[in-house]
């Protein structure tokens, strides 16, 4: 079972952005200044560890009555399992405590858009916006309305 934490140690943000490295990096390609100095202020990072090793992360960032959910990732050798899906349900819990907090937001591929369908999430804007070379889809979850107290 995959252990979910508040990356709120070095060596635990260490792991964010190890991951995130491995997968924006080295597999999306994405252009390694945007990553590493994209430690957006205000960002709440968690990690999740099998044994003490990280398997995936995920940040979320408040503004006003949203959060915005970011840098989802799951090592490549850990996907299928379930880990993104749980991780991305452990973020909702957290923002939903947040009793200023009426919406999520998460710009998505479109590939993705299946997956965060079947959380709840329904997309926000039909036309794509544009990160590095990626089309990405906003998406929304209403957690006031949505979910089931």
């Amino acid at each position: 079972m995959m252990k979910i934490a508040k990356a709120d140690t070095k060596k635990l943000f260490g792991f964010c952005i190890y991951i995130r490295t491995l997968v924006f990096i080295n597999e999306k390609f994405c252009p390694l200044d945007d990553e590493i100095n994209d430690d957006k202020e205000g960002a709440i990072n968690y990690i999740g560890l099998i044994n003490d090793v990280p398997v995936a992360t995920a940040r979320f960032r408040l503004s006003n009555t949203t959060a915005k959910i970011e840098r989802v990732a799951v090592v490549k050798a850990n996907r299928g399992h379930g880990f993104g899906k749980a991780i991305i349900l452990y973020l909702i819990e957290q923002i939903k405590a947040i009793d200023t907090i009426d919406n999520i937001v998460i710009s998505v591929r479109e590939h993705l858009i299946p997956f965060y369908a079947n959380l709840g999430f329904k997309v926000n804007i039909k036309d794509g916006t544009q990160r590095n070379s990626n089309i990405l889809t906003e998406m929304h979850l209403s957690i006031r309305n949505d979910l089931p107290a």
